[in-house]
């Protein structure tokens, strides 16, 4: 896949799957892991996966390294006063940053191709789902949403967003498990107080809403252990 950036094309890092975005989710992951789920994070493999995530040109990537160590940044203890202080006082500044440059980020991908074309995945989605809404289309029947793309699309049929494949595939039937998983995970997590798990699995909801991995183990294996 190439990129054009600032005039230069570049080839960007798809690792060992088909596409960045892949890429970019199991490099983001694994950021969330070290972040939230290690007793002790080490900066050096964060700072190691964020400049993965950067060679990938992925939108969504940025936003969630930039988000994650956000909440990091919140979340992290510090035995000083004064620190504390300060950085109650720096955060309507960095939040503030935070939304322009994600907002930029953003805006800049729906002026793509690519942008266009995940926009229109949503809708085309969102038709298929209505077709059948309790009991969805049946597994694996891309059909059900191709059907509904924009006609310029016709050579660029692949899907973007795990959300409404679930829908289309499966309707509500399919999309209770997933919901009830999250929800059932994040009331555990509220109960004990435990925030960095807070932060991971919200976090990694955004990741697979905005990426294609409905029906991959990785995010299955994460819905199996928010039960």
């Amino acid at each position: 896949q190439v990129q054009d950036f600032f005039g230069f094309k570049v080839i960007r890092n798809s690792a060992i799957f088909n596409e960045s975005p892949m890429s970019s989710f199991m490099f983001c992951f694994a950021m969330l892991v070290e972040l939230f789920k290690k007793p002790k994070t080490d900066y050096k493999i964060v700072i190691f996966l964020a400049v993965c995530v950067a060679t990938t040109f992925s939108t969504q990537g940025y936003v969630i390294v930039i988000l994650a160590l956000f909440i990091k940044y919140m979340f992290s203890k510090t035995h000083s006063s004064i620190a504390a202080v300060m950085r109650v006082a720096a955060v309507p500044v960095l939040l503030v940053i935070l939304v322009i440059v994600a907002d930029n980020l953003i805006q800049a991908k729906m002026d793509t191709s690519s942008g266009a074309a995940r926009f229109d995945d949503f809708a085309a989605g969102f038709k298929a789902w209505m077709d059948h809404p309790i009991m969805g289309n049946g597994y694996n029947n891309t059909m059900s949403y191709t059907q509904y793309m924009s006609t310029y699309r016709m050579k660029n049929t692949g899907f973007s967003n795990s959300l409404m494949q679930l829908l289309a595939f499966g309707g509500i039937y399919l999309f209770v498990p997933y919901v009830g998983s999250i929800a059932y995970g994040i009331f555990k997590i509220v109960r004990k107080r435990d925030w960095n798990e807070l932060a991971f699995v919200s976090l990694f909801v955004v990741l697979f809403v905005f990426t294609i991995t409905t029906f991959q183990m990785l995010s299955l294996y994460t819905f199996f252990v928010l039960l």
